[in-house]
């Protein structure tokens, strides 16, 4: 203690010689009682002894509470470091988050600023103003991502200006196919009006020649004239085509709604061509699976469309069958289909044959316009022709018809306000034949 505590050497001295004192002391009066003289060793402990214990009493007492104001000084210092030090790291902790924050703000915004400079440019580029520049000058992944972002942006205003050019071209363009097409069926209806005129006339002589109003003739003539009234008529069919495919384009072909029995006009139609399936040796047959007894459907155009299939039917297949069925669908729908056992159609003409003026390779004589005509008519009254066909095997054509098309025409009526119920489209006087 004495080394630990140098400033209280004297002190620990007097306390050593104290103490040895005392042991002597107790030895002495031990002796003395030993040598059983026990007054002589009470006199001894009551004269040196016992003060020396109470001068040893007294020196610990004053060493005791020295070291528990030690202690209790301790003790304070340690509770004041304490609270020094605890506030030194409160106050650390604090300025090293305020500190983080204050950095994380600013990097933050070192990615916020150019997010939102891309943000500005791109909903400007969406509202249509494709030439925007973003100006990051970052030389990190943003500054990559907003040069790429410029050259977009460029890239999108070429293209769009190229676009703009190429729609007002186009626009151009239609408006001359536009003005080409109305001069077309312009001058196919008035050709086809001055043509049908006198082609009827010629029939109606040749009809009167074959039956002798002018005299008789022998089989020579007569089969002269025969020949005349074939190719008169195929020329009127021909003219009516036309004719017909005018009105379509000029929207001026009007649909005759009215209630008919579709089988007595299916019959009669298979009747008129037995001849024809007789003399090519083809049996024709018609099949009823369900016929309704009534539609109300234009009368005159369903005949036309089953006549233009049936011949079609006809003229392509050299042997087999040609098969005419029809029945109603469970869409409520009017079907009549024409199935034949010719060559077949190759997948790739299966939707051009539908096309004005063309035909399927191999064809032979005919315009091209029968099936062309007979899709739009279907269509004019709510329905639609379609096709199955597969090469070496035959074709399938399916009309489709609602049971009641006056509801389809009206609404074609009420999307084309220009359409008139003009049965012919009047004859055009700056056309000169």
């Amino acid at each position: 203690m004495k080394e630990a505590e140098p400033s209280n050497a004297a002190f620990y001295d007097g306390v050593r010689d104290e103490n040895e004192k005392y042991k002597e002391s107790g030895r002495k009066v031990l002796a003395r009682f030993d040598a059983r003289d026990p007054l002589g060793a009470t006199r001894l402990h009551l004269d040196e002894e016992h003060p020396t214990s109470h001068v040893l009493e007294a020196s610990m007492t004053s060493l005791v509470k020295s070291a528990n104001q030690d202690i209790a000084k301790a003790q304070a210092d340690f509770q004041s470091s304490r609270t020094f030090f605890t506030g030194m790291v409160i106050a650390f902790s604090a300025t090293s988050i305020i500190v983080a924050l204050l950095l994380g703000f600013i990097l933050s915004w070192a990615f916020i600023l150019p997010v939102r400079k891309m943000e500005r440019v791109l909903a400007e580029i969406t509202a249509g103003n494709l030439r925007q520049h973003v100006d990051v000058p970052n030389g990190d992944e943003f500054g990559k991502l907003a040069k790429d972002l410029n050259g977009t942006s460029e890239r999108l205003a070429t293209l769009f200006d190229d676009q703009r050019t190429l729609t007002t071209q186009l626009s151009k363009t239609n408006a001359s196919l536009e003005v080409a097409s109305e001069a077309k069926s312009r001058f196919l209806a008035n050709v086809s009006h001055e043509l049908r005129t006198p082609m009827t006339a010629i029939l109606g002589f040749t009809d009167a020649l074959l039956a002798g109003v002018d005299g008789p003739l022998n089989e020579e003539q007569k089969e002269s004239l025969r020949w005349v009234e074939r190719g008169g008529q195929d020329l009127l069919g021909l003219i009516n085509e036309i004719l017909d495919l005018a009105k379509i384009e000029a929207g001026k072909l009007t649909i005759e709604a009215e209630p008919f029995d579709p089988r007595e006009l299916v019959e009669s139609v298979v009747a008129q061509h037995r001849s024809l399936a007789a003399q090519k040796r083809i049996r024709l047959e018609s099949h009823d699976v369900g016929t309704p007894a009534e539609v109300v459907l234009d009368r005159q155009r369903v005949r036309q469309i089953l006549v233009n299939l049936l011949g079609n039917a006809l003229k392509f297949t050299d042997t087999g069958e040609v098969d005419v069925e029809t029945g109603a669908a469970a869409d409520g729908t009017f079907r009549i289909s024409v199935r034949d056992t010719g060559p077949g159609i190759a997948p790739e003409l299966q939707q051009a044959i539908f096309e004005e003026f063309h035909q399927a390779v191999g064809a032979g004589p005919g315009t091209g316009l029968g099936l062309a005509i007979s899709r739009r008519l279907a269509r004019l009254m709510g329905g639609e022709v379609t096709l199955e066909s597969e090469l070496g095997r035959g074709s399938v054509f399916h009309v489709i018809l609602p049971l009641d098309c006056r509801a389809a025409v009206a609404e074609a009526e009420r999307l084309e306000p220009g359409t008139t119920g003009d049965d012919e489209p009047a004859p055009d006087p700056r056309v000169e034949l």
